[in-house]
């Protein structure tokens, strides 16, 4: 499971709580998709010209999980578009992710 260590205890709370929730038997396509989306954001950064913006990634991330979420009403989606910026945002040291401006 992350280790969610070097976040802030309030914000820890709440996204432990969030993935708390998730049945076990959707962990795997939320995480793997949440990874190649990454990925997606990586190649179309690259693309456009934002090759070494991880910010952009994670944002693009973001925004597909929202869509995702909306597009199939799907509450874990919509929970992931919010969480993942945050765990990210500390683990890439992203200040404005950390302080969930994204």
């Amino acid at each position: 499971m992350l280790s969610l260590k070097n976040i802030h205890a309030r914000i820890a709370g709440g996204i432990e709580g969030f993935l708390d929730d998730i049945p076990e038997e959707r962990n795997f396509d939320l995480f793997m998709q949440t990874g190649v989306d990454n990925l997606i954001g990586i190649v179309y950064g690259y693309n456009i010209n934002y090759s070494k913006n991880i910010a952009f990634a994670i944002a693009f991330q973001s925004r597909l999980a929202d869509a995702r979420g909306k597009k199939l009403n799907d509450t874990y989606w919509e929970g992931f578009s919010n969480v993942i910026p945050i765990i990210l945002g500390y683990i890439k040291d992203i200040p404005d992710f950390k302080n969930g401006n994204f």
